[in-house]
């Protein structure tokens, strides 16, 4: 759903585009859970 809104999006203004997604885990390095929205 993402690819294909930003696709939309980006219709006319650029030839390609390539989106790197990057999996961010719910918890810090130290293992607690973090309190910032993912």
């Amino acid at each position: 759903m993402l690819e294909e809104q930003t696709a939309e999006a980006l219709d006319g203004v650029v030839d390609a585009f390539r989106i790197n997604w990057v999996w961010m885990p719910p918890w810090a390095p130290t293992g607690s859970r973090t309190t910032a929205a993912t």
